[in-house]
């Protein structure tokens, strides 16, 4: 008797274990984040290794084949009902990074959220060259959001927490509103475009950088950044921007003043 007549043949072991797997349902995948968050919020390693739970929590979504953008956007609707506080909030956003991370890992993009309110939603996020993990946001109200990520691509309606892609490389912010502070500090090859922005201190130390602002209303603008493009047609405060910049090559300027290109 062959083997094949005991075993089957390699096509057919392939059919069985195919009608083995276990459908696991977005309501039991969301069940099991929502037990592990509970677990794992009380262990919060400090701000300065949040990697560390990043890369475990990977570890632990690896028993997940199948991470998709809407189980992550329902995960983030359910989440929002948590009683937390800020620290509970921190460790929620880092486990969001998880989430989105090893979805894109799987092959999945293209995330879409309503409202995202989880600190530090998005941070350390790693995409590839000319296929960015792609992230839109209707409203976001969570501090840093998207920090030390790589090669993502941000689209976000309004912002209204502090310090967006701090730290980031090669990445892409499209806002209409920004009403905080700290956008794009310390961040080097990274484009944003803004309609509005009504926070301070935004693009400190940014490197390789270009923006276009259709309105700025905040103040010390740009500090210590090196190589970069800013386009502002309609700046509020150009007297204080003019102030604040320091050193730069003013390359055009219309007759009113209200249309600057520098170039660092």
């Amino acid at each position: 008797m062959g083997l094949n007549n005991v075993f089957g043949t390699p096509e057919k072991l392939v059919e069985e274990e195919k009608k083995l797997e276990v459908i696991v349902s977005d309501e039991s995948v969301i069940d099991d984040l929502t037990a592990y968050f509970a677990k794992m919020k009380n262990n919060w390693y400090g701000l300065y290794q949040g990697r560390r739970y990043f890369e475990e929590s990977q570890k632990f979504l690896q028993a997940y084949k199948k991470i998709t953008p809407e189980l992550i956007s329902k995960f983030n609707e359910k989440s929002a009902q948590y009683p937390i506080d800020m620290r509970e909030s921190r460790y929620l956003g880092i486990l969001f990074s998880s989430l989105i991370q090893t979805s894109y890992n799987q092959g999945f993009n293209n995330f879409k959220f309503k409202n995202v309110n989880a600190q530090f939603f998005g941070t350390f996020l790693q995409g590839k060259k000319g296929n960015p993990i792609r992230i839109e946001v209707e409203t976001s109200n969570g501090h840093n959001l998207l920090n030390d990520a790589e090669d993502c691509s941000l689209k976000v309606r309004t912002i209204n927490g502090r310090s967006t892609l701090y730290g980031a490389n090669h990445c892409s912010l499209e806002a209409q509103t920004i009403n905080a502070d700290g956008i794009l500090n310390y961040t080097t090859n990274c484009y944003l475009a803004a309609k509005t922005i009504k926070g301070n201190c935004s693009l400190w130390g940014a490197g390789g950088c270009v923006a276009i602002i259709s309105k700025y209303q905040g103040e010390n603008f740009g500090w210590f950044i090196n190589n970069c493009t800013i386009s502002t047609p309609k700046i509020i405060t150009w007297l204080k921007l003019k102030a604040s910049i320091g050193d730069y090559r003013l390359e055009s300027l219309d007759k009113k003043g209200n249309h600057i290109k520098l170039i660092w």
